[in-house]
């Protein structure tokens, strides 16, 4: 190419050349010439490497390309909200039974013969103050040491004919007790430190069982009067190396004893 480009310039006419050189410098032209010799190799080379001018080509027009479009973001789902823990339900609340204070009252226990003179004198005079109480029952307690034993038996009678009928007084009052007003009473001293109640002696009690039978009949054939403690460990003892066939004697008589109590139970109702 560089020759073609020589024989150009050679076969001009050499008053073309004479022109040239007379208007452009020297320097002028062989930069122009040589311009022009830069650009005839790059065109060339750009035609013997095609596989490299398309690579080329590929890189501008990737980079040329327009962005991808943004896919859209997929819409988020609503969280879930979160289960309510159950409320659990309420156990009904049990209504405590009432109990009626009045009732719940015993009968008095009966005063001694002293108690009975000094709430006698004290009634008859009515103190208006605790003092003038107070300064009575000292004065009863000296009348009462000095109070001849004749005036003192008109008191003993009264508080012997009260001992004689409170068991009495004291049984009604527990067979009108409503259902667990006896118990309730209990629980109510226990909680205070005081004794409890106890069932009225008068009541009958029910039959004991098959071994209460055997120690009755132990202590009347080894013939013991005293305590139960002086037979009880050697009718344990007895008890324990009985057969079943022998025992079922005093299982009968508990039995029998048990279904007659039950009948006066029920005819006294």
């Amino acid at each position: 190419m560089f020759s073609s480009l020589r024989a150009g310039l050679l076969a001009a006419s050499p008053a073309r050349l004479s022109n040239v050189t007379r208007v452009v410098p020297a320097n002028v032209l062989t930069r122009a010439i040589l311009s022009s010799q830069s650009r005839l190799l790059l065109t060339s080379a750009r035609l013997q490497s095609p596989a490299k001018s398309t690579g080329s080509t590929k890189a501008t027009t990737s980079k040329s390309k327009a962005p991808a479009k943004k896919k859209p973001a997929a819409k988020k789902e609503p969280a879930k909200k979160a289960a309510a823990p159950k409320k659990e339900k309420k156990k009904p609340v049990e209504k405590k039974p009432s109990f009626d204070s009045k009732l719940m009252k015993p009968p008095k226990r009966p005063a001694s013969a002293y108690f009975l003179f000094n709430g006698e004198r004290i009634r008859a005079s009515a103190p208006k103050t605790i003092v003038e109480a107070s300064g009575m029952i000292k004065q009863n307690a000296q009348e009462w040491k000095t109070l001849p034993a004749a005036a003192k038996q008109v008191y003993t009678d009264k508080a012997n004919l009260l001992r004689a009928n409170y068991p009495k007084a004291y049984e009604e009052w527990y067979l009108t007790l409503p259902p667990g007003y006896f118990r309730e009473i209990n629980k109510r001293r226990i909680a205070k430190g005081k004794p409890k109640f106890l069932k009225p002696k008068t009541l009958p009690r029910p039959p004991g069982n098959a071994w209460v039978f055997f120690c009755n009949d132990y202590r009347k054939r080894h013939g013991y009067t005293g305590a139960i403690s002086e037979y009880l460990p050697n009718a344990r003892e007895e008890w324990k190396v009985m057969t079943e066939s022998e025992k079922v004697v005093y299982q009968r008589q508990a039995r029998d004893a048990r279904e007659e109590f039950q009948k006066q139970q029920q005819a006294a109702k």
